[in-house]
């Protein structure tokens, strides 16, 4: 027998990531041995920038942190552009400095109205920089069409 094939059985596998367990489960099986008892490991990774999807009154929004805020964004695959509220703009500058450029874009909306613009910004939504209108209504922030796709929400 040749013995510079023989591998060591620890060196067969390839290094995998490893996870630390956090929950052991019993199985309530009817069984009363030892060794017919199964136990189940699960391993959570927790993703710091975790979306949550919510559809409401047959629209579809994502609840996700930005600059510490819990924000709620409109999915409109309709829309061509980010927009975000003059109001909510400010209370995320409270909690890190948002720099908003001037523009000289108009987006119009839907019905063909001009948006009043104050200006525009970046923002690291579920980390990715997106662009942003601010403009100065009450309406709900909303993702458009490209960025929805860049976030892979739709």
């Amino acid at each position: 027998m040749c013995r510079t094939n023989v591998r060591s059985p620890l060196k067969q596998f390839p290094k995998q990531k490893r996870h630390k367990v956090h929950q052991v489960n019993d199985d309530d099986s009817d069984s009363n041995s030892e060794e017919d008892q199964h136990y189940f490991l699960a391993a959570i990774d927790v993703d710091k920038n975790m979306k949550k999807t919510i559809v409401q009154d047959n629209e579809l929004f994502v609840e996700t942190t930005i600059n510490s805020l819990k924000v709620r964004l409109k999915v409109d695959t309709g829309a061509q552009a980010n927009i975000l509220p003059l109001k909510l703009f400010k209370e995320l500058n409270k909690k890190a400095t948002i720099k908003m450029m001037k523009t000289k874009q108009k987006p119009t909306s839907y019905s063909g109205d001009k948006i009043q613009v104050v200006g525009k910004c970046t923002l690291n939504v579920m980390e990715t920089a997106l662009q942003f209108y601010v403009t100065d209504t009450g309406e709900d922030p909303i993702l458009g069409l490209k960025a929805s796709q860049e976030l892979q929400l739709i």
